[in-house]
């Protein structure tokens, strides 16, 4: 429900991954790989944590988005990834440089797309030609269920 507040754009999973792959100079492919290796694993964790953060989506949206990967793999990324980053100053910095990139991605994403969208409420139908309506009307099933006539001038 809306209560006055205004809403923030969220950022896209493929910002997200876009960004990180930049930032560890990997193809974008990376992060959607069923690699192992840890110089694309991690990468791809990292970006699976941020997408979390940033995207508001659920696990398994993102899971979907990584290659289809399962929601506890997502899961599993997002809690070692913020464990890490607690502990380890050079991660922690690089999530955050990462986070201003995608926030500026997400700015210039919003800034592009017009202010009002132009549509206007279509003009009310009217008919081409005025109605006819034909009725046909037995008189005299009308009278012998009681009904009464009028003449009408």
């Amino acid at each position: 429900m809306y209560d006055g507040q205004v809403v923030q754009p969220r950022a896209k999973i493929r910002e997200v991954q876009a960004v990180v792959a930049a930032m560890h100079g990997l193809p974008v492919e990376a992060m959607w790989s069923r690699s192992r290796k840890h110089k694309w694993a991690h990468p791809r964790q990292e970006a699976m944590a941020l997408a979390r953060e940033l995207t508001g989506r659920s696990f398994p949206e993102i899971g979907i988005m990584f290659g289809g990967k399962d929601h506890t793999t997502i899961l599993y990324a997002h809690r070692k990834v913020t464990k890490l980053a607690e502990t380890d100053a050079v991660l922690a910095e690089r999530l955050a440089i990462a986070r201003a990139r995608i926030a500026a991605l997400v700015a210039e994403r919003v800034a592009k797309q017009p202010t009002s969208t132009g549509w206007q409420p279509p003009a009310p139908l009217r008919p081409a030609k005025p109605m006819k309506v034909a009725v046909r009307f037995d008189l005299a099933a009308w009278a012998r269920l009681g009904g009464e006539m009028e003449a009408v001038s």
